[in-house]
């Protein structure tokens, strides 16, 4: 992504020769007056790339709170919840433009052109120190908030011409530097307890000649000493999923005061009262990206802090503070801090098995049964097969053979029909929440499970169900009817998704126990998936929860007398 970035302030000060009054006392020096112009700020239009690798599609580490220090990068990352995580990659670069140096008329070196006006009201204050490096004089300039300068006296600084060092500082607002300069030099100017909470910038040319023979133009660069820092929250790796709320934002902890050496641009001595800023977002309209308002730190700390108050994106909302601790920060150093919202949701490939990673779990792209060879969330073009071959393999609960597939139409017979799996650990030996595969049942492949209801029901928090994400419209019930399937949509990442084709259900024609027959029921209509859990009451063990998706909800329910029905099964990663 390209991005704006603060880089440089920049005066451009024009030295023309209004006027000439050669006197004895005056040793034949000429008047020069100085019409000082503001050029404004320059923003470097770049490429900034951010150290730091997502892990939402390798790496599964849940270890993420320690935080990384790169000469230009600094990385922190730390969990929202489980499946998703929020990273600070901090970036930083002087806070001083230094263009390539050509000689000016003035003797000085040439900037490259400014082409953006300040933005902002502020006052700045000019002192000229002549040859010796003794102070002669300085005067405060108003820049408008369309970038024109003025004195604040109305009258502009006259020098005799000769050689000067000009300094030139600003506290960043429209507050005018009122110091007393007298006794300070060119080589020692400092200020006590100068305020920085807002910022601080300054400039010194060094020994250059102003010149009456032609306008001299001086271009002057003003350096903070503070540090500009702003805040970009990317949601961009959420595929579609809008940023519409940021809650208060504060970066701590800035100081109110120091001592700044103007001469060398030192900042030593941070004191004064301690306080957070607070970060503004200009915008507030959804989007994928917020970018705030420059923010001005002044402090030197290995502990700087950034807290968000709370944050909404999508359906996503987070309603606790996201802290982040231990950044580095240098005077003088601009930075920015990408927050980038990172789903560990994804796609991955495990052992041959394509697999969507939500909330935490791995489960398959596809039913029990099906080839990999199918796209698991497209129909087949030729409507007449549609989701026919993504319906895979019908099973009754508790037991490992398949009783018929998705180019089954006609009824299933077999004995099997009029008896039921009545074991409450045939897929499970273990408990709810912490499952044990049973492999003498379990028809998953090895290394996956049939999932409990607890996990169908985390699935089903961290998805949406959407009606307007079906797919197919044709919701009427028919043996032939292949054309639906319901969609579950990652409410981390809108391209993580897993789709369940409505494949219904083969049940007793003639009750729970009393038929050799197996019908088939709501194809089209209905989707229904096994979880491993055997429901009460468990004396008898009749019945099994399950799944049900249909045109309008999924839901986790449990059917009467249902563990001998076949339906579908979606295999979970046994190891996660």
């Amino acid at each position: 992504m390209t991005i704006k970035l603060l880089q440089i302030t920049t005066m451009i000060l024009v030295v023309s020769s209004l006027f000439s009054c050669k006197t004895d006392n005056e040793l034949g020096q000429e008047i020069v007056t100085l019409n000082v112009s503001l050029g404004g700020e320059e923003y470097d239009e770049q490429e900034v790339v951010f150290a730091g690798k997502s892990t939402a599609n390798n790496s599964r580490s849940t270890d993420k709170s320690s935080l990384l220090s790169a000469p230009a990068v600094q990385i922190q990352e730390i969990p929202l919840d489980d499946g998703f995580y929020i990273s600070a990659e901090v970036t930083s670069k002087p806070a001083v433009y230094r263009p390539s140096g050509r000689k000016s008329s003035s003797g000085g070196k040439r900037a490259a052109l400014v082409v953006s006006p300040i933005q902002r009201t502020i006052s700045f204050r000019l002192a000229a120190y002549n040859s010796g490096g003794n102070f002669v004089q300085a005067k405060v300039y108003s820049i408008a908030a369309n970038g024109t300068v003025t004195p604040a006296d109305g009258v502009a600084m006259q020098l005799p011409n000769g050689q000067y060092t000009f300094i030139a500082y600003s506290y960043n607002t429209n507050t005018a530097p009122t110091e007393n300069l007298t006794g300070t030099t060119a080589s020692n100017f400092t200020i006590a307890n100068a305020p920085v909470a807002n910022g601080f910038m300054v400039f010194n040319s060094g020994l250059i000649t102003v010149s009456s023979q032609a306008t001299v133009n001086l271009n002057v660069i003003l350096r903070h000493l503070t540090s500009p820092m702003q805040v970009l929250i990317d949601a961009s790796a959420t595929n579609g999923y809008l940023i519409t709320n940021v809650g208060a934002t504060t970066l701590g902890t800035t100081r109110g005061t120091a001592t700044v050496n103007l001469s060398t641009g030192a900042v030593t001595n941070f004191a004064g009262t301690t306080t957070t800023q607070t970060i503004s977002y200009p915008s507030t309209t959804a989007a994928d990206e917020w970018v705030s308002n420059i923010a001005y730190f002044s402090n030197n700390t290995t502990a700087g802090t950034l807290s968000i108050a709370s944050l909404t994106v999508g359906p996503l909302n987070r309603t606790t503070p996201i802290n982040f601790n231990n950044i580095n920060i240098l005077p003088g150093v601009a930075y920015t801090v990408r927050l980038r919202l990172n789903p560990a949701d994804g796609f991955e490939t495990i052992a041959g098995q394509e697999a969507a990673f939500i909330g935490g779990r791995y489960w398959m792209r596809r039913n029990l049964g099906v080839a990999t060879t199918v796209n698991p969330d497209v129909p087949n073009a030729t409507a007449s097969i549609g989701f026919r071959d993504h319906i895979g393999s019908y099973f009754q609960w508790g037991r490992i053979t398949a009783r018929g597939n998705g180019n089954s139409t006609a009824n299933q017979t077999g004995a099997h029909w009029a008896t039921r799996e009545e074991s409450l650990t045939a897929w499970n030996t273990g408990t709810e929440t912490a499952p044990v595969k049973n492999a003498t049942n379990d028809p998953c492949p090895s290394g996956w499970r049939v999932p409990t209801r607890n996990e169908w029901n985390l699935l089903l928090a961290n998805t949406t169900q959407n009606e307007s994400d079906n797919v197919g419209s044709n919701w009427t019930a028919g043996p032939t009817n292949y054309a639906t399937a319901k969609v579950f949509r990652s409410l981390r990442d809108r391209n993580v998704i897993l789709t369940f084709p409505s494949g219904g259900a083969y049940t007793p024609t003639a009750g729970a126990n009393n038929t050799t027959v197996g019908a088939l029921q709501s194809r089209g209509n209905a989707g229904a998936y096994w979880t491993s859990q055997s429901i009460a009451p468990e004396t008898a063990a009749l019945n099994a929860a399950r799944l049900v998706t249909n045109q309008t909800s999924a839901t986790m329910g449990q059917g009467n007398n249902n563990k001998n029905f076949a339906i579908n099964v979606r295999c979970i990663r046994d190891v996660q």
